[in-house]
């Protein structure tokens, strides 16, 4: 607003409202929408490398369209470059027949300010210096692809006889709007007893390869993932069941939502809620009595949390 104020200088009874909506693009970049109705009307699209770039940007677009004639007191470096308006003439100036001033006769026309106010519509023709973004590394985000490893934290429920904690790590490959990861994940001991002292400790790890798709852009990025998953499950019986030492590997599928939220341009956060739905449902069984001490549900639910540093 201090911006604003600044570059508008004092208001004659105008009344203009913006509305504002920030966004992040490509994790590298930032993006403001501006709605203007009021005295001047019209809508804007801007976008740029850091949220202070994108403040001032947007502070000179709403002064202009506040008072255009504040324009002709402004340093060339406060005008926009090679970022043209969507502000309708009629909207800026007040007047539906404005027409931009007549070249003198003594050859010298209006300066490029002036041009500016009398006709918004040419504010990108302005020669003024442009801010170039730095350098990117070659797998930016922004140039298409970008590497991450990840590591986090979980619960697991259904896989073993009661829920459990679980750690995982993994790494991914970030396009635009799709990413795909490679994950392993060990879980916490958990333990089935039933009469007659017998009973088993359960332990879990698998791995899984999932796709991801970003079907809208949100300032929460927000992913639809799936992917198969293979289980490697572990029991070892104690008591009277101390001969129950098996190992099962079973297939699954995965579907899982995938919510991620900028930490800083390096680091994220994200939340994972996934469903395992298993083709097979493994069986253990007590031989010596042939009773079956432990067997999964069909599904599974986990959710994990995790802390992604991308390059």
């Amino acid at each position: 607003m201090r911006d604003v104020a600044r570059l508008s200088g004092p208001q004659a009874g105008q009344t203009l409202v913006a509305n504002l909506v920030v966004t992040r693009i490509a994790d590298t970049r930032w993006k403001v929408s501006i709605d203007l109705t009021g005295s001047a009307a019209g809508h804007r699209d801007l976008t740029a490398d850091s949220c202070a770039q994108l403040s001032r940007a947007a502070a000179l677009i709403i002064a202009l369209a506040a008072n255009p004639d504040a324009a002709l007191d402004l340093p060339a470096e406060e005008l926009p470059g090679n970022v043209g308006p969507a502000i309708s003439t009629e909207a800026a100036t007040g007047s539906p027949n404005s027409t931009p001033q007549s070249t003198p006769a003594n050859g010298n026309g209006p300066s490029a300010k002036q041009a500016a106010v009398a006709n918004p519509t040419n504010v990108s023709k302005i020669d003024t210096p442009t801010v170039q973004a730095p350098l990117q590394p070659a797998n930016r985000a922004s140039d298409g692809a970008s590497l991450g490893l990840f590591a986090g934290a979980g619960y697991d429920t259904r896989l073993l006889p009661s829920g459990v904690g679980l750690v995982r790590v993994g790494g991914s490959l970030h396009g635009k709007q799709l990413h795909a990861s490679l994950s392993v994940d060990v879980s916490a001991p958990a333990r089935a007893e039933f009469a007659g002292g017998q009973g088993a400790q359960f332990r879990s790890a698998g791995g899984q390869l999932l796709g991801c798709v970003e079907p809208l852009r949100l300032p929460v990025r927000t992913s639809i993932c799936a992917g198969p998953r293979a289980n490697l499950l572990f029991a070892n019986g104690f008591g009277t069941a101390n001969n129950l030492n098996q190992r099962l590997i079973y297939l699954s599928g995965v579907l899982a939502p995938e919510f991620s939220l900028p930490i800083t341009r390096r680091f994220e956060a994200s939340v994972v809620t996934e469903l395992l739905l298993f083709a097979k449902r493994p069986r253990f069984v007590i031989e010596n009595v042939d009773t079956l001490l432990f067997r999964p549900d069909w599904y599974g639910l986990r959710v994990v949390a995790t802390v992604a540093l991308r390059f």
